[in-house]
């Protein structure tokens, strides 16, 4: 930044010449002028100047320094700031100056009575309850200064401080020159640059070159606001008054009326001498000038006649009686605007296609304006050409409606688009507006637009049945204001209803407003369109019109049953036929009847009944389940007869919502349930999954029942077709029937594979006494075994002993001994080889009989095996073999015993099954017969340790219901689904109970089958007597090996007591001798020290005495040595 202490830059910048005023802000470089803004940020608060004012860095110390081109610095700069610019202010004419201040938030600004920072004067503060918007200037009396009377060619200091807190900030400082009516901003124009090191003097004399002075001058006044308020107070005051002005303001009275008023003078305010009068000057470029002389009482003249909107010049000049002394300020003003007199001129309008006129004009002329043009008004009204060919006149307009826009701006020509219609006359008419209104408008212009197609169809088409085959279709003509032209005629199309593709075309005459339409039976549903047509083509088409006979569409629309409705009923719905329908309809009769039960064909007789013709569906009731039904349904029209029919088929369902059951307990199969008393089990379970499965679908209800009841009065086995059951269980049967007792239906519904026969589990004790007796069995085995070992040891010895006495010893009762025992280890195949014959007859011996050993060991063990094995399966498979059997009295356990068991043994029936187990428990029977699946259920009876499954016995049987009434019309489904879906059905019901068992911690019964036979059962009296001497032995030898090693450990211990007081002794002897050595050694070495130091001295005195031998030789003077040198 160039700043104003560089003199010789600035000198060298200057002309030398004195210039004018005019010439001052090119005289003065750029970089010089303008204003120096100072700028503090992050104040404490912003709100106040105080905020800036207390801050340590104010004045000295800104945070930024820059040059603005005006007094007015950036808006929204920061928040928390405040700022300070400062200028020299020349003014451009000498006059009352007013300054004006705009800011947020507080502000003030300083005027200084010459070029002097020290001699400012506060002349506007705005404070924080008086802050303004953006250039708002005249809200509140503070923002205005008092009138501040400077000298041209005058330097003034200025001064604007300004805090702000956030948002919005702004400080603007305008002034209102000498002669003006409006503000300005200070800018470069008036402005010097301040810079706060430069030489004031400096500045003066280099300012001087262009015609600027400094020191103030008898001119100025400065004036400011005590307090604030609204009164002024002048400061300083000068002799000195300049030319006085003369505020001239005038007011329009009318458009052609002006009043011309000024403030006067007073007398004292002229310059030499007093005035006499004024002469006001009205002057224009398109007006005759008027001037006139009025004395000094009149302040105000009137001006009459006018132009209307015409700029004029109006000067006050004080007059004397030598003329006038100065030269006035023209103040100029502009009569007021009114309408125009006169409409565009040479309207024409153009219809350029069918939808749009172009309008184009001529513009106003200007000596008719009387103001500025804002724009044009069109107005068009429009009728119908198509009865009214001849041009119309414009009284014939009146009644037309109207129709208005506007132009905006200056232009000539115009299109109306869009709300052209064709085939219409047009009246064009226009004026023109300013802002006082509209001016006249012009007369009609004519115009008539291209014909075309109607913009509208046909209306009001309707259709009508006239039979089953044909129909006739009604319209009316198309409104006149869409006809768009000369309708010519009307065409009829016949269209398919969903595809809209055209059957068939006919054109009527234009006076034809119905026709009739022949439909074949064949074709689809149709609908009728109308159109008109000019010479320019087709119009629009009508909505598709339905055309309808009488149909069954139109008789029954939708009309369906709901098949599976009800077990017994159906119902028929339909929708609401159409108004035309049912002005006709008197009501529908329908007819039903039965054609097939069961998907079998039967013969039934009609039923009829009437429905009201407003109905909208038809129930039927009390009919039978799993039948289909034929139903006919007529509508009936006023003349009393059948227009249509229509045939539908419908079903009932197969099942009643509750069926019944007869039933009686028979577990697993059968079990009565204790809280509810309802059965459950397998044949329930899958009696119910079944019924779900055969009874398909009906609307009615998702879920079927069956209500269980137990009929003590009946056997099961015995059903009386006189009970209303539906289902009888469990009913059991051989494999592969379908009736029961001959004339009942049965179903089978789970197959049991075959009958267990259970026996006594044997106790381990009893397992290890047939062990033993086993062994003893294999006695002779035994002897033969030990006889042979000894007479080969006999052979061995004989064969071995005159050649192999080391192994086989003489004589005979030694020898003999090792010959057994080589035998023995030889029949066995161990072999230990510290007996073997060396000699050739001896080892063939040896191997003929270590192969007769593997044979005879093997003997024995497979007798051993052979024996138990033969023991137990007899008692556990042929138990059956003169044996007593028990079982239940029922099928196929009794068959059983009656035809294979009671041959071979004695069989015996029981009621339960408890008493059939307590009879194997007591020994009452020797074994019992139980399906498989009773078995399995009843694991609380059958799966305990003392029970064992001996044989299963694979004779098939099967366990079902037999059914009867309704549950009879379901036997095919009811067989379809056991061959289909029954083992699965089977298997999930099972897997189902298996879980639950596992819920009650029960086990199967399988798991005795897989438990190994306990021969060596801890719970057994053999095994508890032999543990007992086992271990009475074990303590024994363990009591005696305690008490040999107590005895033991005393003799160890004496034997170390020696021990330790030999070693002791030892030692000592050994310390001793070590101490004895070490005092040897000390006096070793002190002895050896002390000879090397003593022969050491006696050699130096021996050098010594050489030496002194040596000196009184040679006549010197003996050394003096003392004694204590020779050590």
């Amino acid at each position: 930044m160039l700043m104003l202490s560089s003199t010789s830059q600035l000198f060298v910048l200057i002309a030398v010449t004195k210039l004018t005023i005019g010439e001052i802000s090119t005289c003065i470089p750029k970089e010089y002028r303008g204003a120096r803004r100072e700028k503090w940020t992050d104040l404490s608060g912003g709100w106040f100047l105080t905020h800036l004012t207390s801050d340590l860095r104010f004045p000295n110390s800104p945070r930024t320094v820059e040059t603005i081109p005006t007094f007015t610095p950036p808006r929204n700069d920061d928040d928390f700031y405040g700022q300070r610019l400062q200028a020299y202010f020349v003014p451009p004419i000498s006059g009352n100056y007013t300054f004006y201040a705009s800011c947020d938030s507080e502000c003030v600004f300083y005027l200084s009575s010459d070029e002097m920072p020290e001699n400012k004067k506060e002349v506007i503060r705005i404070g924080q309850h008086r802050r303004t918007e953006y250039e708002q200037w005249e809200r509140y009396p503070e923002q205005k200064s008092c009138f501040q009377q400077l000298e041209r060619r005058k330097l003034y200091y200025i001064e604007a401080l300004h805090s702000n807190y956030r948002s919005d900030d702004h400080v603007h400082i305008h002034a209102k020159f000498p002669g003006s009516n409006s503000t300005k901003p200070l800018d470069s124009d008036v402005l010097v640059l301040y810079s706060k090191g430069s030489s004031v003097h400096t500045t003066c004399i280099l300012l001087k070159r262009c015609g600027v002075t400094c020191g103030g001058g008898l001119e100025t006044s400065i004036t400011t606001k005590p307090n604030h308020s609204q009164e002024c107070a002048t400061h300083e005051s000068s002799g000195y008054k300049e030319d006085p002005s003369v505020p001239v303001q005038v007011h329009n009275i009318t458009t052609t009326t002006a009043v011309v008023s000024w403030i006067p003078l007073e007398r004292s305010s002229a310059s030499v001498v007093d005035f006499t009068g004024y002469e006001v000057s009205l002057k224009s470029d398109r007006d005759i000038s008027r001037e006139r002389l009025v004395n000094t009482s009149v302040d105000s003249i009137s001006f009459q006649g006018l132009k209307i909107f015409t700029n004029y010049c109006v000067t006050v000049e004080p007059q004397t009686a030598f003329g006038s002394l100065w030269k006035e300020e023209c103040f100029n003003f502009v009569t007021e605007d009114s309408t125009p007199d006169s409409p565009p001129q040479a309207v024409t309008a153009v219809n350029t296609d069918q939808k749009s006129i172009k309008v184009r004009w001529k513009p106003i002329p200007e000596k008719d304006r009387n103001g500025i043009i804002l724009g044009f008004k069109l107005t068009y009204m429009k009728m119908s050409a198509t009865f009214h060919l001849e041009k119309p006149v414009d009284e014939e307009t009146k009644f037309w409606p109207r129709f208005e826009t506007v132009i905006y701006g200056d232009t000539h020509v115009t299109v109306l688009s869009g709300k052209v219609k064709p085939f219409a006359w047009y009246c064009i008419k226009m004026l023109g507006f300013t802002r006082k209104g509209e001016g006249p408008e012009t007369s009609c212009v004519f115009v008539l637009t291209e014909e075309s197609v109607p913009s509208w169809a046909p209306i009001n088409v309707t259709t009508a049945p006239l039979n089953s085959t044909a129909f006739s279709v009604s319209w009316q003509s198309v409104p006149p204001d869409h006809e768009n032209g000369i309708i010519l005629g009307y065409k009829l199309l016949i269209l398919r209803l969903n595809t809209e593709s055209i059957l068939l075309s006919e054109t009527v005459d234009v006076n034809q407003t119905q026709f009739s339409f022949e439909i074949s039976p064949v074709v689809p549903n149709v609908c009728v369109k109308v159109l008109a047509f000019t010479k320019k083509g087709n119009g629009r088409e009508s909505n598709c019109t339905e055309g309808w006979t009488w149909s069954e569409e139109t008789l029954f629309p939708e009309m369906q049953a709901n098949n599976n409705s009800s077990p017994t009923g159906f119902k028929i719905t339909w929708n609401k036929p159409r108004d035309e329908v049912l002005s006709q309809l008197i009501y529908y009769h329908v007819t039903y009847q039965a054609v097939s039960s069961v998907n079998e064909p039967v013969n039934s007789s009609h039923i009829s009944l009437n429905v009201s013709a407003d109905s909208l569906e038809v129930s039927v009731g009390d009919l039978e389940t799993y039948t289909t039904y034929k139903v006919m349904v007529e509508a009936i029209t006023m003349d009393g007869e059948s227009k249509k029919k229509k045939v539908i088929f419908t079903k009932t369902c197969r099942c009643p919502h509750l069926m019944y059951a007869n039933w009686a307990p028979s577990p697993p199969y059968v079990a009565e349930d204790r809280l509810s008393g309802e059965p459950r089990g397998l044949i329930p379970e899958l009696l119910v999954h079944m019924l779900q499965a055969s009874c398909g679908t009906c609307h009615s209800y998702k879920v079927w029942n069956i209500s269980f009841a137990i009929d003590t009065t009946e056997k099961i086995t015995e059903p009386d077709s006189r009970i209303k059951m539906d289902f009888r269980f469990p009913i059991r049967s051989a494999v592969g029937r379908t009736t029961y007792r001959g004339t009942h239906s049965y179903v089978p519904l789970i197959t049991v594979p075959g009958v267990a026969l259970m026996t006594r589990k044997k106790t381990p004790s009893g397992y290890a006494r047939d062990l033993g007796n086993s062994v003893l069995r294999c006695w002779s085995i035994f002897a033969i075994f030990i006889t042979l070992a000894i007479l080969m040891g006999f052979v061995i010895w004989f064969a071995e002993s005159s050649h192999n006495d080391k192994h086989f010893k003489h004589p005979l009762y030694k020898g003999i001994v090792d010959g057994i025992w080589w035998s023995f280890m030889t029949m066995t195949t161990v072999g230990y080889g510290d007996r073997y014959p060396k000699t050739h007859l001896g080892r063939s011996i040896a191997i003929l009989w270590f192969l007769t050993g593997i044979v005879l060991s093997s003997l024995l063990v497979s007798s051993l095996t052979s024996s138990m094995s033969v023991r137990i399966l007899d008692r556990n498979l042929n138990v059956a073999r003169g044996k007593k059997v028990g079982a239940l009295a029922q099928f196929p356990e009794y068959d059983l015993i009656i035809r294979f068991i009671s041959k071979a043994g004695e069989g015996k029936t029981f009621l339960t099954l408890e008493k059939l187990v307590t009879a194997l428990e007591y020994g009452e029977v020797d074994g019992i017969l139980v399906d498989l699946y009773t078995a399995s259920y009843r694991s609380d009876l059958f799966n305990v340790t003392w029970i064992v499954i001996s044989q299963i016995i694979p004779f098939e049987f099967t366990s079902g219901a037999v059914i009867s009434r309704n549950a009879g019309k379901l036997e095919k489904h009811f067989r379809y689904y056991i061959e289909t879906k029954g083992t699965v059905a089977v298997t999930e019901v099972l897997k189902k109970r298996t879980n639950e068992e596992k819920k009650e911690n029960k086990t199967s019964i399988h798991k005795s089958e897989t438990t190994s036979i306990p021969l060596l059962d801890p719970r057994t009296h053999i095994y508890q007597v032999t543990m007992f001497i086992f271990l009475a032995l074990l303590f024994l030898a363990v009591f005696m090996g305690l008490v040999y090693h107590s005895w033991y450990k005393g003799q160890q211990k004496r034997r170390y007591q020696i021990q330790a007081k030999r070693e002791r002794q030892r030692t000592e002897y050994i310390m001793a001798k070590l101490q004895l050595q070490e005092l040897v050694e000390e006096f070793y070495q002190r002895f050896s020290m002390t000879y090397k130091e003593l022969r050491l001295k006696h050699c130096k005195q021996l050098e010594r005495l050489k030496m002194a031998n040596a000196a009184s030789a040679n006549g010197e003077k003996p050394l003096n040595i003392t004694n204590g040198e020779w050590v």
